[in-house]
């Protein structure tokens, strides 16, 4: 079986050789994405629960990126890529940061190790530093030109590859801006969306489904699937042509199909599905699904 369109991981998971090994053996992928990753090593939110989902499929977390940063894409990373393209699949490393020099430097160290796409992580809520959330790029349209205008230079320099990932809309005129940005360029893919910031999710009991960050994370699964279908359905109109990659709440061959028709995506990431049991047969699940269901007769909306 080969999937049609794009299928692959989302970021958030997928850090280690191990985990690019695991990922290497799923039959349906496409790609897989390896991040994200900092300059720096990160542990990440500690002191509790950081990540869970609620009853109905919608998680929340606020993990704070952890990663093992450069020091471990320069030790490990050609081994991952190496192992994904040996798999006949395309390894897109997520690049994360505080400034916009920190894309440069984390990009560099991505294409160094043969990654075959950098995906740009523009949308993360849930990154502290100093004790502080610091902003989220996707919302101010200087620092999302600044870290744009770095990997500009990377493409211009190394013809590399690149996709934005950008943080769910509420504000239409957010998404035009954004847009704008994209077409005027070297961007190849637009992927969304990252988790919906600030939000507090609870058992049915009560309890916050978070224990860090005072039970505020960031909202992905069965909760973010509307908003983001509806941000791609929009994206498409003003982008033409263009790869966008649909995000949130993929647990099923049906909303895979969702995506790809009614949001006219290329295809799609499975985050939360697969993050929930760290299983990857979640992923032969969901593509399954889509595969026996949609690929041998036309999808249908």
């Amino acid at each position: 079986m080969q999937m049609p369109i794009a299928y692959m991981n989302a970021a958030g998971w997928a850090k280690k050789v191990e985990h690019a090994h695991l990922l290497s053996t799923v039959p349906l992928l496409t790609h897989v994405v390896l991040g994200s990753y900092t300059p720096e090593e990160r542990l990440g939110n500690t002191g509790g629960t950081n990540f869970d989902v609620r009853h109905d499929g919608t998680a929340v977390n606020s993990l704070g990126l952890p990663n093992g940063g450069i020091p471990y894409l320069k030790r490990h990373g050609r081994k991952m890529v190496d192992t994904l393209n040996e798999a006949d699949k395309k390894a897109v490393v997520s690049i994360a940061g505080f400034k916009p020099s920190d894309y440069h430097e984390v990009s560099l160290a991505a294409i160094e190790i043969g990654a075959d796409i950098l995906e740009t992580n523009v949308g993360c809520p849930n990154a502290v530093e100093g004790g502080k959330h610091g902003p989220i790029a996707s919302f101010v349209p200087e620092l999302l030109y600044a870290i744009m205008a770095e990997m500009e230079l990377l493409h211009h320099a190394h013809r590399t590859s690149w996709w934005l990932k950008v943080s769910p809309m509420s504000n239409p005129r957010d998404i035009e801006w954004i847009a704008n940005m994209v077409k005027e360029s070297s961007c190849s893919g637009l992927v969304a969306t990252n988790t919906f910031p600030n939000i507090s999710l609870y058992h049915n009991d009560g309890r916050p489904l978070l224990n860090v960050a005072n039970n505020y994370g960031g909202m992905s699964g069965r909760g973010l699937k509307d908003i983001a279908l509806s941000n791609c359905r929009r994206y498409r109109e003003l982008l033409p042509g263009f790869i966008i990659i649909g995000v949130g709440g993929v647990d099923s061959g049906d909303d895979i199909n969702d995506y790809v028709v009614r949001g006219g995506t290329n295809g799609v990431q499975v985050g939360a599905a697969l993050f929930q049991n760290e299983d990857v047969r979640a992923l032969n699940r969901i593509g399954g699904q889509y595969f026996d269901k949609y690929v041998e007769e036309p999808a249908t909306a």
